[in-house]
C-alpha cells in the first residue's frame, strides 16, 4: 500500500509534470504539512524522482508564488508549544516573510492572484485553521446546510461562505461536514463544487477536499 508521504510526493510531481502547473495541489500539500512531514517528503521525492523538490518547484514556478513554495519547503516553521497557541499558529503559518522577502506573504499572494481564489489562498496562509481534532456533529450539519444554501440553493454562489469553512475548520471536522453534505444533498461536495465554481477557485477547493480525504 502506498504511504501518505509517497502519495504526497506523487501528487506534487504530477502537479508539475507536463504543460502548466497545478498550483492548488502545491499550495494545499505544502501548507498543511508540518516540518517533519515536509522534510520526509523532500527525502522521498528525491528518492523517487532523482531530483530535489525545491529544484522542480523553481523550474515550474516564478515570482512571489515560487518564493512562497520554496519557503514552505524549507521545513523551518516555528512549531514551539511554549507560547500562546493562537499566536504560534499565526506566526508559523504567516512565516513573517516581511523580513525575508521585504513583503508579507499576504501581499505577495494578493499581487499574483485575484478574486475568490486570492481570498482562499490568503485565508489558508493566515494560520487561522483550528488545529485540534475536535468534532461537532451538530455544527457539521449546520455548516453543510450553510454550504448548500450558499451554493446550490442560491442564484450565484456566495464564495466567502465556502472560503471561511474550508480555511478555518479542522480536518476531522471538515470530513464530517463533507459527510453531512452528502446526507443533505444525496451527492458529494465535489459534485457541488464542480457545478458551482470554475477556474482556479474550483481547483483550489477540490484540491483541499482531496488532500483532506487522503490525510491520516
Amino acid at each position: 500500500m502506498e504511504t501518505p508521504v509517497r502519495f504526497d510526493a506523487q501528487q506534487l510531481h504530477k502537479a508539475m509534470a507536463g504543460l502548466g502547473t497545478n498550483e492548488n495541489v502545491l499550495i494545499e500539500i505544502l501548507v498543511t504539512r508540518n516540518n517533519a512531514q515536509i522534510n520526509e517528503l523532500k527525502q522521498v521525492y528525491q528518492e523517487i524522482f532523482k531530483q530535489s523538490l525545491e529544484k522542480d518547484i523553481i523550474g515550474d514556478t516564478s515570482g512571489a508564488f515560487q518564493r512562497l513554495l520554496v519557503s514552505l519547503c524549507m521545513g523551518s516553521r516555528d512549531e514551539s508549544h511554549h507560547t500562546d497557541s493562537l499566536k504560534a499558529n499565526q506566526d508559523a503559518w504567516k512565516l513573517n516573510r516581511a523580513e525575508i522577502f521585504k513583503q508579507s506573504l499576504e501581499k505577495d499572494i494578493i499581487g499574483d492572484t485575484s478574486g475568490a481564489f486570492q481570498r482562499l489562498l490568503v485565508s489558508l496562509c493566515m494560520g487561522s485553521r483550528d488545529e485540534s481534532h475536535h468534532t461537532d456533529s451538530l455544527k457539521a450539519n449546520q455548516d453543510a446546510w450553510k454550504l448548500n444554501r450558499a451554493g446550490e440553493q442560491k442564484l450565484g454562489t456566495d464564495e466567502d461562505v465556502f472560503n471561511k469553512i474550508f480555511a478555518t475548520q479542522n480536518y476531522s471536522q471538515l470530513r464530517l461536514v463533507f459527510e453531512e453534505y452528502e446526507k443533505v444533498t444525496k451527492h458529494s461536495i465535489e459534485k457541488a463544487i464542480e457545478a458551482e465554481f470554475s477556474g482556479s477557485i474550483k481547483d483550489g477547493l477540490l484540491g483541499i477536499i482531496k488532500c483532506i480525504r487522503n490525510r491520516n
